[in-house]
């Protein structure tokens, strides 16, 4: 997976930043600033651990801008939701949208020029 540069959660939007580690606070990995729209990562971490940081991040932003700020604080739920995210993006099979695209678009003529083919 790719980190994005930014997204919009909310008609917000949030950047992402990576940074060096001593210029975050604490020992944090990621930090999610919606008053700021923005996000923080640490660099100091492999790279499946920096797409790990970057979608428990994104899960913080989505339940803050539900106002869902209890659970948004529940850190193993967070983290957990994260996980699960990033192996459902890392292990997607997609339609080739073109050629599905194309098919719909044969069906339609075929059923338009021979209405009578329809049971």
């Amino acid at each position: 997976m790719k980190i994005p540069k930014s997204f919009t959660v909310g008609q917000q939007e949030v950047k992402i930043i990576i940074k060096d580690g001593e210029d975050m606070p604490d020992t944090r990995l990621g930090q999610c600033d919606l008053t700021h729209g923005k996000i923080v990562i640490n660099n100091d971490q492999s790279p499946t651990s920096m797409e790990n940081t970057c979608i428990h991040e994104m899960v913080h932003s989505i339940l803050d801008t539900m106002g869902n700020y209890d659970l948004s604080r529940d850190e193993v739920f967070v983290s957990t939701f994260a996980a699960f995210a990033l192996e459902i993006i890392k292990s997607a099979k997609f339609v080739n949208r073109i050629k599905f695209s194309f098919r719909f678009q044969q069906l339609h003529k075929i059923l338009l020029t021979k209405p009578q083919n329809i049971c």
